[in-house]
């Protein structure tokens, strides 16, 4: 008898536990359900552009499909060229039109320069150093000026006008020895640009046996990083 009465008060000291623990699951799903509501509501009245409704905490990510472009597309065509979704706590303007993007990139650029930095980019770039992930300001501004008058001007360019004509003619000779045979357009295309790069920086200093070690390390680290910073910052 008494292992009976042990056991019975073992259940109830169970039941009550369950039913403690469900009441307060149903408290806090009522309290987020009430913020995420009254977030809803401010999200109207504060002007923002219109967007498909997410879930509390993790927003719209759990409705995106892998085509991403062709999600955005369909969205579009319901909320218009211009509209705002969260994805888990991250507020995100999305663009689905020419005029929208011209908007933004050329008429408000200064207001939409600045952009959140993934974890392998910023590794990649010392804490985002280069002018691509540098944060608007002076030392954007002084690392652009650098870049424009020194490599990007008119007159470093025509400098180099013959040394480009020159490796895009051994890449049109290189592609009519490749008759009906299979060509990696891409490696081509990435050897030529390559090759212009380091004939305006070194010249013609190293080797083709050098040339060709260096820049196959140098496509190999590229395809990494790429790789690396275009997976999901999650």
């Amino acid at each position: 008898m008494s292992k009976v009465s042990h056991a019975w008060s073992w259940y109830q000291i169970g039941e009550s536990r369950r039913i403690t623990l469900t009441f307060i699951f149903f408290i806090l799903s009522t309290i987020i359900f009430i913020l995420y509501r009254k977030a809803e509501k401010t999200k109207g009245r504060s002007g923002l552009p219109p967007g498909p409704r997410g879930l509390p905490l993790v927003g719209y990510l759990p409705f995106l499909c892998s085509d991403l472009h062709s999600c955005f597309a369909d969205l579009a065509k319901i909320f218009g060229p211009v509209m705002m979704m969260k994805l888990g706590s991250r507020k995100c303007l999305i663009l689905s039109s020419p005029e929208a993007a011209k908007e933004v990139l050329r008429h408000h650029d200064a207001t939409f320069a600045n952009h959140d930095i993934t974890v392998a980019a910023r590794i990649i770039t010392f804490g985002g150093q280069d002018m691509a992930f540098q944060p608007y300001g002076p030392l954007w501004r002084t690392i652009r000026k650098a870049s424009v008058r020194e490599l990007l001007n008119a007159r470093t360019l025509d400098s180099f006008r013959t040394l480009r004509q020159q490796e895009v003619m051994l890449m049109a000779k290189e592609l009519r020895q490749r008759t009906r045979v299979p060509v990696a357009v891409g490696q081509l295309v990435f050897d030529t640009s390559f090759n212009v790069i380091t004939a305006m920086l070194w010249g013609n200093s190293l080797v083709a046996k050098e040339l060709e070690i260096i820049r196959d390390e140098f496509r190999e680290l590229l395809v990494g990083i790429v790789d690396l910073m275009g997976i999901t910052n999650m």
